[in-house]
């Protein structure tokens, strides 16, 4: 008779010991009144994670496909897609462990259905269907490049609407004017290839790769960047005065950068034959060349974004002077060559300037969940932002090429205004 009570004992006290730690996590789940699950897949990142109303990030979790894609010379949307699919039920089990949080605590599931790679973004979408129906929540559908906008507002609390938002990164390059979680306006984007893109491609042509760790195991942004540490900025691509070469004169917001890559190519081409060098080796020039890049992509933004809040004050969009905000997010703002460059400038135009850490700048599922409470909070005002019957939710389909806000890059191009001179090269004096 003993030992059968004494297994009951264990299995009740196990019993009591669950009961006590689902106890907790209900009290904790009800000082937290709103809890939103955050997915992204739009390129090579599974970010997942659980944000409160006031911001609080309860847990995060982000599976990295980085060194792969670097091993194979860049990313391939197939692959992307089947590594999302073998994670994405881990990292949400590990997310809402780790928080512990049962799935019926969630308030909603915001998740990324614009812009990206059709095939990842199909991944996230179809798992936030699935999670939906399973448990009936809401869905949030999130505009990625919305959401690298809003980012700030969780570290920097004082930051109000409106405010100017610079979004660099290897598929993006946006600048718009943010006057509230739902109005965008967009001021300029590339019409070629974006800032992140060009640095990968440089770091490739370069073979950075071939160096070993770190470089074979890091993106190539910040391959180029580790590497600029000891070059010299203005060794390349530069005119008299270091004048970006292949910087456009045209009066706009919008970027190009495919003339200044064909430039980078055809020199390390040019490099290469003059050294003689061999097939795997690396260039001894490498440290100028990045320091040179990263100095004429930084030009290319500040001179943008001179034209971004002239405009702004000519068509008198800013109330007052202490509204001369940047916001500066997206991959590309991880890279502490430009945001140093973009710091020294916005500190000479007594411009104040919010950049989040480099953790929130790259892709993940905080500034997802982030969005995701923002427009729960407004759904009052634009009940459009959340999901709740099952048949539309089940309908939501991915948007893998979709615009950001309401485009006045016309309107920025036709004012035709001429930047004042500044002089950007002594910005990278203070670095």
């Amino acid at each position: 008779m003993i030992k059968p009570i004494q297994k009951y004992s264990c299995k009740f006290i196990n019993f009591l010991k669950f009961y006590e730690r689902y106890t907790i996590i209900r009290q904790h789940n009800s000082l937290a009144r709103t809890l939103m699950l955050g997915i992204e897949t739009s390129c090579d990142d599974t970010g997942i994670a659980i944000v409160d109303e006031d911001g609080q990030i309860i847990s995060e979790v982000c599976a990295s496909q980085t060194a792969l894609h670097v091993s194979n010379g860049g990313i391939i949307p197939p692959v992307a897609r089947d590594l999302h699919k073998t994670v994405i039920d881990r990292c949400v089990a590990n997310c809402l462990h780790n928080a512990n949080v049962f799935p019926t605590d969630l308030s909603a599931i915001a998740v990324t259905i614009k812009p990206g790679l059709p095939l990842s973004l199909l991944v996230g979408c179809n798992y936030a269907k699935k999670l939906s129906a399973k448990y009936n929540l809401p869905v949030i559908p999130i505009h990625h490049m919305e959401a690298h906008a809003l980012t700030a507002l969780i570290e920097y609390p004082k930051l109000s609407f409106p405010f100017v938002a610079l979004l660099i990164s290897g598929g993006h390059s946006i600048i718009c004017f943010v006057k509230g979680v739902e109005d965008f306006r967009l001021m300029g984007q590339s019409i070629d290839d974006a800032p992140g893109d060009i640095l990968d491609k440089a770091a490739r042509a370069l073979k950075l790769k071939n160096l070993g760790p770190p470089f074979s195991i890091i993106s190539g942004g910040s391959a180029i960047e580790l590497m600029a540490k000891n070059g010299d900025p203005f060794s390349y691509f530069t005119r008299v005065k270091s004048y970006p070469l292949y910087s456009s004169r045209h009066r706009t917001c919008n970027f190009s950068f495919s003339g200044f890559l064909n430039a980078i190519q055809r020199t390390i081409r040019q490099l290469e034959i003059d050294n003689q060098t061999s097939p795997d080796e690396v260039l001894n020039e490498a440290p100028d060349l990045c320091a040179s890049i990263l100095y004429v992509i930084s030009f290319i933004l500040i001179k943008r974004m001179q034209r971004a809040f002239q405009y702004l004050d000519e068509k008198e969009m800013l109330s007052s002077y202490d509204q001369r905000k940047l916001v500066v997010s997206g991959g590309c703002a991880a890279n502490r060559f430009i945001t140093g460059m973009i710091r020294n400038y916005c500190h000479h135009e007594a411009i104040d300037l919010f950049i989040p850490t480099s953790k929130l700048c790259t892709d993940n599922g905080v500034m997802i969940a982030w969005n995701g409470i923002l427009k729960l909070q407004n759904e009052k005002i634009f009940p459009q932002f959340v999901i709740r019957e099952q048949r539309l939710i089940q309908m939501l389909n991915i948007d893998s090429k979709a615009k950001l806000g309401l485009d006045i890059s016309k309107d920025v191009t036709n004012a035709n205004i001429k930047c004042e001179r500044i002089d950007i090269k002594s910005f990278v004096n203070f670095l």
